[in-house]
């Protein structure tokens, strides 16, 4: 399953919360046409681990139903500590990109080896 995952710091932005969604969906049904995906959506600071769907996230990551994880930017999944949710993912095998950067981790480099362009 491909997870893409979209946060916002406070709930006064929730615009900006669906223009996340819309861009990683618009990149899902594109680059991975036919696959399926679960969009997993947080409202809350990017240095609180204890967000609800971050946790779900690393859950299902832990339960090996995650093939990959798509984020708009890097900072949408944590402010800081990224270091060490690349260590689980590619621990686990599990890819993880941001469509605004470079890839952040993977053991399975082999599959895209290059950044993904926005959708706009």
């Amino acid at each position: 399953m491909i997870v893409l995952y979209a946060r916002v710091s406070g709930h006064d932005q929730k615009e900006d919360l669906q223009r996340q969604v819309q861009q990683l969906e618009q990149w899902a049904l594109v680059a991975r046409t036919g696959q399926l995906t679960l969009t997993l959506t947080d409202s809350g600071s990017g240095l609180d681990t204890e967000r609800k769907n971050l946790q779900g996230l690393l859950a299902l990551v832990q339960d090996y139903q995650v093939a990959e994880v798509v984020v708009t930017f890097s900072d949408r999944l944590t402010r800081f500590g990224l270091s060490y949710l690349r260590s689980l993912f590619s621990g686990l095998e599990q890819l993880t990109k941001s469509l605004n950067s470079a890839i952040l981790s993977s053991t399975l480099m082999h599959r895209c080896m290059h950044p993904i362009a926005p959708c706009a």
